[in-house]
């Protein structure tokens, strides 16, 4: 688990900074805007160093919680001579 101890902001600010900037297509300075919309000023070298520190170990974290998506499957497509499908096979 992440420790947060020591630090200006609360735990919950640096995850949603960190969850903007590593979901979706932003830049440090856009997460910095919206973050200022919300009434939390922050720095985007701050978001950044965020960013670079805790990264992995959320990453790590997600992978050792995730669970199995199912068992892989395999379509056979039946065709005749003129390529139109007559049947599918699971």
């Amino acid at each position: 688990m992440i420790d947060f101890k020591g630090y200006l902001f609360p735990k919950e600010i640096v995850l949603f900074a960190m969850h903007l900037y590593l979901a979706y297509p932003l830049s440090y300075t856009m997460v910095e805007e919206m973050l200022m919309d919300r009434g939390i000023k922050v720095d985007r070298s701050m978001i950044q160093r965020w960013v670079a520190k805790y990264s992995k170990a959320l990453f790590e974290g997600f992978r050792k919680n995730k669970r199995p998506v199912g068992k892989w499957i395999y379509l056979y497509p039946a065709v005749d001579k003129v390529g139109h499908t007559i049947d599918c096979l699971l």
